[in-house]
């Protein structure tokens, strides 16, 4: 193996000693260092053939990761977007409606004591639970019953 694919290759397992990361995600921190698209491409198969790479482990623990710091499905997709992965890659690993409605409303009842007694504390309680991407539809379901 050559200098260039060698340095590449440490490079890419460097990054993926920190966390997971998705083929795309790779592709581009090599193209930021300079290598080649030729010494890219053999870099990245070579670490698909060791499983070192694989887009679908990869959402799967992406997606788990965020639900568990509290992110929405809108949200979560459209960072998996932004890394290249395709819906259908995803798709299967979300949470159910049922599921995302739970974690909403046990969010908004945490959330709805911060905000208690503060001024447009509604206001603010829905554009906390819209940016981490729930459901307009499903916050407004979920305040009914959530005193604030």
């Amino acid at each position: 193996m050559n200098d260039d694919k060698e340095r590449a290759l440490k490079s890419a397992l460097f990054l993926l000693k920190y966390r997971p990361r998705g083929r795309f995600e790779l592709e581009s921190a090599l193209k930021r260092k300079g290598f080649d698209a030729d010494t890219i491409e053999l870099t990245l198969q070579k670490l698909e053939g060791f499983g070192y790479i694989n887009d679908s482990d990869f959402a799967r623990l992406f997606v788990n990761s965020r639900i568990s710091r509290g992110w929405g499905v809108r949200r979560i997709a459209a960072a998996l977007k932004r890394l290249n992965i395709v819906e259908d890659i995803y798709r299967s690993f979300l949470p159910s409606s049922a599921d995302m409605r739970k974690q909403l409303r046990e969010l908004a009842v945490r959330k709805a004591k911060f905000y208690q007694g503060k001024k447009n504390a509604k206001q603010k309680l829905i554009r906390f639970l819209a940016a981490r991407g729930f459901d307009f539809e499903d916050i407004l379901q979920v305040l009914e019953k959530v005193e604030c």
